[in-house]
Formats: C-alpha cells, sequence, structure tokens
C-alpha cells in the first residue's frame, strides 16, 4: 500500500474511532459489527491487514518493537505516533499493548535488588523533566501529566542487578537479552539497570530520557541535573536557560498525586520510632510480591508550616544505626515506598531550611538550658548566651540568621573552652533518607571528627511531629558502614 492510501486508511479509522466515541453502542447494536469487527481490516507494520486473532499489539514500547518486529508470528498496529487519534476503535478492538502483554523472567541468578536513592534521585528530578517538557516539548508534558502517566511516574521504582539478562516473551515468540544494561518494565512499573551502570551519569541519562518518548535534546538535559547536586545551582543554570519554573497552577495539580508515606502508628513513642526506620542504612529489597504491591496515592500540597519553629515540641535523637536484618525484616511489613520530598519551588526550599535552622537553634537552646539548671536565656544579635549568675557559660551563633554565611556549617556552639559545629538538613516528610552534603563540608567534617553534627530534621513545619536526628561524626559512621554515601563528579588531575 502506497502512502496517499495508507493516508486515506488512517482516515477511515480515526472516523470510525469518532462515530464510536458518538454513537458506540448503537453502532455495536448493527447486525454486521461482530462479522466487521473479525475480519482482516487491522493494518500492520508489515504492511499487511491481519484480524484481531492474530498476535497483534499496540507498539507502545519501541525496545520491545525492536526485539520481536522481524519475528513472523508478531504484528504490530501501523500508524502508532497516533494510536491517540483513534482510541475509541482501538478499545473497542480490544488491541492490547506490547508493553502490558510481554512477559519477563530473569535469567540471573540472583533478583534485583531495589535501591532507594535510585528511585528518590529520580523522583528529585521529575519536577525539571517536566519543566523542560512544559517549554520544549508541550504535547509531551500533556501526555506524561495526564493522571495515570504522572502516578505512574511518581510511583517508578528502581532496581539494580549485578547482570542483567532478561528473558521477553510476546505471544508465542521469546527473545533473550543476554547483556542488557537497563530495561523498563512497565506491567510492575520497575526499572531494572545493571549494577555497573547506576553510577553512569551518562547512561542513566540516556535510558531515563527513553521513558519520555526519547525527544531531542532531553538526554542532555537530564545529564545536566544528574551532575549537579546543589539545587540553587541546578535553578542558576535553568535561569541561564530560560526554563521557568512551572506555572503555580500546574505545580499545584501535580501535586495531588504524590506517593503515600509510610507513617508509624501515633502510639509509638519518637525513640522508637527513631530506632526503626530514620537514617537507618540503606535498606535492600528483594522483588517480591509484597513490594509490587499497588501504592496509594494522597493529597499534598504546596509546604506550608502549621506552626513557628519555637512553637513546635522539642523532639531529639542521637541517631544510632539499627543492625541490617532487622532493617530488611521492617521494610517487608511496608508495602509503599518511603515518601520522597514533594516537588518544591526555590522560595518553599528555603523556607524550610530556614524552619529547620530556627527549630534546630531552639533545640539547641533547650539541650543547654537543662545542662545548666536556673540559667539566664539570653537572646542577642548573633544567637543566644547562656548565663548562670552572670557569667556566660555557653554561646549558640546561628550563621546564616540575617544571610546565608556559605560555611560548612550553619550553627556553632561554644561552651568551657569547646566548639561544636551543627550543619541543619531540614525534609517536610518523615523518612527521606538521602540528603546533598558539599565536599567541603566533608573534609571539614572529617576534620573536626566528634565536633561536627548534621541535624537532621524530619516534619519540618508540623507542630506535633518535627523532630531532630542528631549524626555525631558522620565521617566515622561513614567509615564503619553506618551511613551510606554516593560520590558525584569525580575529577581526576595528571
Amino acid at each position: 500500500m502506497d502512502y496517499e492510501k495508507e493516508k486515506i486508511l488512517f482516515k477511515i479509522y480515526c472516523e470510525l474511532s469518532n462515530f464510536l466515541e458518538r454513537e458506540g453502542k448503537k453502532l455495536k447494536a448493527e447486525d454486521w459489527w461482530n462479522k466487521f469487527c473479525n475480519e482482516r481490516i487491522f493494518y500492520t507494520h508489515r504492511h499487511t491487514f491481519v484480524s484481531k486473532y492474530s498476535q497483534l499489539f499496540l507498539n507502545d514500547d519501541w525496545r520491545i518493537y525492536d526485539l520481536f518486529a522481524h519475528k513472523e508470528g508478531i504484528y504490530f498496529l501501523a500508524f502508532q505516533d497516533r494510536y491517540p487519534e483513534f482510541k475509541a476503535f482501538i478499545k473497542a478492538m480490544s488491541i492490547k499493548s506490547a508493553s502490558q502483554e510481554v512477559q519477563i523472567e530473569f535469567q540471573n541468578a540472583e533478583n534485583p535488588k531495589f535501591d532507594e536513592h535510585l528511585t528518590e534521585e529520580f523522583r528529585s528530578f521529575l519536577m525539571y523533566v517536566l519543566r523542560y517538557l512544559y517549554h520544549e516539548e508541550y504535547e509531551l508534558y500533556k501526555k506524561f501529566t495526564s493522571n495515570d502517566s504522572w502516578i505512574h511516574l511518581q510511583n517508578l521504582r528502581f532496581y539494580t542487578a549485578e547482570n542483567l539478562c532478561i528473558k521477553l516473551s510476546l505471544g508465542t515468540e521469546s527473545v533473550i537479552e543476554p547483556n542488557a544494561r537497563t530495561f523498563y518494565d512497565r506491567k510492575t512499573n520497575r526499572f531494572l539497570i545493571k549494577e555497573e551502570f547506576k553510577e553512569d551519569e551518562t547512561i542513566l541519562a540516556s535510558e531515563i530520557c527513553k521513558l519520555f518518548d526519547s525527544p531531542k535534546g532531553l538526554d542532555d538535559f537530564i545529564y545536566n541535573i544528574l551532575s549537579r547536586e546543589d539545587p540553587d545551582e541546578i535553578e542558576r543554570w535553568l535561569r541561564e536557560k530560560q526554563l521557568d519554573a512551572l506555572p503555580l497552577d500546574e505545580r499545584q495539580r501535580l501535586k495531588l498525586h504524590m506517593p503515600a508515606p509510610t507513617t508509624p502508628s501515633a502510639e509509638i513513642v519518637d525513640d522508637e520510632f527513631l530506632k526503626q526506620d530514620v537514617l537507618a542504612p540503606i535498606k535492600e529489597e528483594t522483588t517480591t510480591d509484597e513490594t509490587l504491591m499497588e501504592e496509594k496515592v494522597f493529597t499534598q500540597e504546596v509546604w506550608k508550616q502549621e506552626c513557628e519553629p519555637k512553637e513546635a515540641s522539642i523532639k531529639w535523637q542521637v541517631y544510632s544505626p539499627r543492625p541490617k536484618k532487622e532493617v530488611i525484616e521492617l521494610e517487608r511489613e511496608i508495602s509503599t515506598p518511603s515518601i520522597i520530598e514533594p516537588n518544591l519551588s526555590e522560595e518553599e526550599r528555603k523556607a524550610i531550611g530556614r524552619w529547620g535552622e530556627e527549630y534546630a537553634m531552639a533545640a539547641l537552646t533547650n539541650k543547654l538550658s537543662n545542662q545548666y539548671p536556673n540559667c539566664e536565656i539570653r537572646e542577642t544579635g548573633e544567637g543566644i548566651i547562656i548565663l548562670v549568675e552572670g557569667k556566660e557559660k555557653a554561646r549558640i551563633i546561628w550563621l546564616n540568621r540575617e544571610q546565608d554565611a556559605l560555611k560548612e556549617y550553619d550553627i556553632k556552639i561554644v561552651y568551657e573552652g569547646v566548639e561544636e559545629y551543627y550543619e541543619v538538613k531540614s525534609t517536610p516528610t518523615e523518612s527521606k533518607r538521602w540528603f546533598p552534603l558539599s565536599k567541603n563540608q566533608w573534609d571539614f567534617a572529617k576534620k573536626q571528627g566528634d565536633k561536627f553534627h548534621i541535624l537532621r530534621v524530619y516534619n519540618a513545619g508540623i507542630k506535633s511531629k518535627a523532630f531532630i536526628a542528631d549524626i555525631v561524626n558522620p565521617y566515622e559512621k561513614w567509615e564503619k558502614g553506618e551511613i551510606e554515601l554516593k560520590i558525584k563528579n569525580i575529577r581526576i588531575k595528571i
């Protein structure tokens, strides 16, 4: 069939689809309808016609298409780039999508393992990708922010394996990929990646780009986002590229679909809660029926503080990881992934950081005042002074009180001739495990040892739920394997 005839056929499909949308029940009641549906009326990638009883599929995944298009018994419906224009016809004919029909078997000796960091990293830059699509590929933006697609993207989970050998079966045909780098399993919404490539930002950018139909320039854009850790640096780069933030109404609309948090019972005391889930070593998870359970959805609005930091109850725990075995057992009780930090604007991130630092100041003040009974607490331009009988016992200095001091820490305490340094990392969620630290801060932490603390503020802005996990000497904890470190942007000079 030549190009002009294909155009006529496509128009027939569209006209029939439009009629089905308007008067589908009436059309299906006609005597000739069932016989018509059984005829060889489906034009395929082979430029031939087949009936719906052939092994006929929709081409909704080019990777699957490439693997099976040459198989004699497999057919893909033509006009794959324009399926939405005759979707009522496709639905009425019950043509199945290849991605939903393909069966995947792992030929590996071991099951893939859930990678929490990659999952959170993907979710953290997802809004940046949507910004790109909104400005550069608006039709794709509309496609991927429809309710089902948006929820699917946010619930995507990443898995890694030492070797990625996959057997794919479609209809009666099978294909083996003996050394796959990645594979996106649409049915279970899992992105599988070979272990050796999970730190390779070039490959990650290239493969993730395919999730969004590979528009021109998106792979380079994703690479640039992945190679920048600091949100402020990302925002500056986006402004240089004239990729403004999404309009407020769009951000609010998209935030209506976020993964459900795993929230412990309100009866659990703070100490026990911290032991169970906060800042434990990164948990390993194998693929089980429980981990593939359908994930719930809840409503998440733009971040708003419900109280001032000084009004929130003070909850403090020195971080102490649980044994790895216990962490794995706990994970098996959870049917949904940890909540990620919502897609926040630059202003919201700064407000959360400010709230967390002020809350940390209140917590440190409370802690020191308990060490000096009957003390006087005096507020100064740089922070707090603790006085006993008119003599200064301790001083808490908030370096960023007026403006960002650009130091390796946010708060310094001086008492009894000793200095301690506190870097505050805040999140409005209960269980976001990963957070960035600059190389200068890490070098400073190594130098200061027990004098350097990271205060992880959880549930920032929530009066009854805010709490702090105090990570003392993070460098030593990393050496002991109690916390995990991801090193990015390694540069070699020769």
